[in-house]
């Protein structure tokens, strides 16, 4: 904003110079005003440069932290295609601590990705020096094309057909831009204060269910409730799937946009501050969570098959939708760990930090990818086994089994095979300025 401001008031300093010049040296005018005309082009061009620099500036932990949790979103994806173990990973009347903890470590992902678009929100604007109106635009219009998006390809991506409209994160993150476009409008305290009223009172909401409003219940299922409804038997787009209600992550996604100025300032002048606000929030996880009351509609629970379990019972809260207790528990962790990233450098760094600059990219590319894959698997395994599902456990023959490790493989196959279609995107992404990269 200030090189703007500049920018504006330098031709008509230049002019005021050049009169000064022509009073108190008239036969030199030629000359002076050759010169400052100069001047003003090598001060153009210099502002220009900042401002070049500036709508390329990024902070280092914020996409070193986004291509973390791109990683464990693979991972998540790949896991839940792949291994085959007949139940899921949380029920802890079956699972175990590392079955669990393959499943648990990814409840990183949504919130990290929700927070840091508010974020962003905020230092796009503050990139392209755009009005307040500007701003609303972008987000409403990026908004509605992720939940296009998300309505169509990705939905596809799940099933390879369009009968079902599955509604997951990119909704969550389309329907809370839109939502945040009208909140660029107030005080950013003020929005700020929203942000941690909904994360903090949403779960009021909790008693209030979707059959409440009849026909309208999918309604209240895209605000605050899981839900799945069918408005025929089969068909292009005849069912909805709601797994991310938009209300709590707008929440989390108004204090991100709230939060960035502080949190880029923080990063480069006091990292240390934004490790103890992790911290703090992680203290208020541990005291909310350990009082057992409010904050997440299962309780956590002392378990017969040992400590370990009950640990277990109280990392074990509800996603959907994301509770209190749930966005404490993973975002202290994730502010925690920004400033060490801040100083994280190295091949696996520069790796990391590829895909957190191209999140979207990654994403739309690597559901096909994986479900194809599984299908590939599928086939295979029918091919010597008729009548195997890989949904249904019953199906499966004695010498089947897809453990972890296997996971990891196809995960790091994966990784392997998107890292150089990331690395060329975001190369012609580096060196082209066309408007429709800024929705990719």
């Amino acid at each position: 904003m200030c090189c703007a401001l500049a920018t504006r008031l330098r031709p008509a300093q230049i002019q005021q110079k050049v009169r000064s010049i022509c009073i108190l040296n008239n036969g030199h005018i030629l000359r002076n005003l050759q010169a400052s005309r100069e001047g003003r082009q090598i001060e153009n061009t210099m502002s220009h440069d900042r401002a070049m620099a500036a709508s390329h500036q990024r902070i280092h932990s914020i996409d070193l932290l986004r291509g973390l949790v791109i990683l464990l979103m693979a991972w998540d994806h790949v896991r839940d295609s792949f291994t085959a173990y007949g139940y899921d990973p949380l029920d802890l009347s079956q699972t175990d601590a590392v079955y669990f903890a393959s499943r648990w470590i990814t409840h990183f992902c949504a919130p990290v990705f929700v927070f840091l678009s508010g974020v962003s929100a905020s230092l796009h604007r503050d990139a392209k020096s755009l009005g307040r109106a500007e701003l609303a635009r972008f987000l409403l219009t990026r908004g509605a094309w992720l939940i296009a998006i998300e309505a169509t390809l990705i939905s596809f991506s799940w099933s390879f057909d369009l009968d079902l409209i599955v509604f997951q994160v990119l909704f969550a993150l389309g329907a809370g831009m839109m939502l945040l476009a009208g909140a660029v409008y107030l005080p950013r305290l003020l929005v700020a204060a929203l942000g941690i009223a909904i994360v903090a009172g949403h779960n009021l909401l909790d008693p209030i269910n979707a059959e409440t409003f009849g026909s309208f219940g999918w309604i209240w299922s895209l605000l605050h409730e899981l839900g799945y409804y069918s408005w025929r038997e089969s068909g292009l787009f005849s069912g909805l799937f709601v797994a991310y209600p938009v209300v709590p992550w707008f929440g989390l996604m108004a204090i991100g946009y709230a939060l960035a100025p502080w949190l880029r300032h923080s990063l480069s002048d006091n990292k240390r501050i934004v490790f103890w606000a992790g911290c703090g929030v992680t203290l208020a996880f541990l005291i909310v969570r350990g009082i057992n009351g409010y904050g997440d509609p299962e309780p956590w629970t002392v378990q017969d098959r040992g400590a370990v379990f009950t640990f277990m019972s109280f990392l074990n809260t509800d996603k959907y939708p994301p509770s209190l207790v749930f966005l404490l528990m993973t975002m202290g962790p994730a502010l925690m760990l920004m400033p060490w990233l801040e100083q994280w450098t190295g091949a696996a760094a520069r790796l990391t930090r590829l895909f957190g600059r191209t999140p979207f990219f990654f994403y739309i590319l690597h559901m096909p990818l994986i479900h194809g894959a599984a299908i590939l698997k599928a086939q295979w395994v029918r091919s010597r086994h008729a009548g195997f599902d890989p949904g249904n456990p019953l199906t499966w023959p004695d010498w089947y089994s897809a453990p972890l490790f296997h996971s990891l493989i196809v995960w790091l196959l994966v990784l392997a095979l998107l890292y150089p279609l990331c690395r060329w995107f975001d190369g012609y992404r580096r060196r082209k300025a066309h408007w429709w990269l800024s929705y990719l």
